[in-house]
């Protein structure tokens, strides 16, 4: 099991992503290619302080403060997560502060 944590309060977030959705290598890589994206748009956004960026397998965590696009990129990435937990549940929970039910 995949399980995902979010926070955003003013423009800081936090995703922490754990486990790996095991019996499903294309949900794992689902799950993979949205934080990965995430990570590079962050690095690469002059908008956004990277306090803490970790990326080793079964484990992720992104934390920054992040202006406009930052923000719009970690809301995107949060969208995707909540489809692939929505379609998977039994390998990938989300939790967090907002419900992305309305997204789907």
């Amino acid at each position: 099991m995949t399980t995902v944590y979010y926070e955003a309060q003013g423009g800081r977030c936090l995703l922490s992503v754990r486990g790996h959705a095991t019996g499903s290598p294309a949900v794992c890589a689902a799950v993979s290619g949205l934080v990965y994206a995430l990570a590079g748009y962050l690095v690469n956004c002059e908008g956004v302080l990277l306090y803490n960026k970790t990326l080793d397998s079964g484990q992720a965590l992104l934390h920054f403060q992040g202006d406009q696009g930052g923000q719009a990129a970690f809301r995107m990435t949060l969208i995707g997560l909540a489809q692939i937990a929505k379609a998977h549940p039994e390998q990938v929970e989300l939790t967090g502060e907002k419900n992305f039910e309305k997204f789907f």
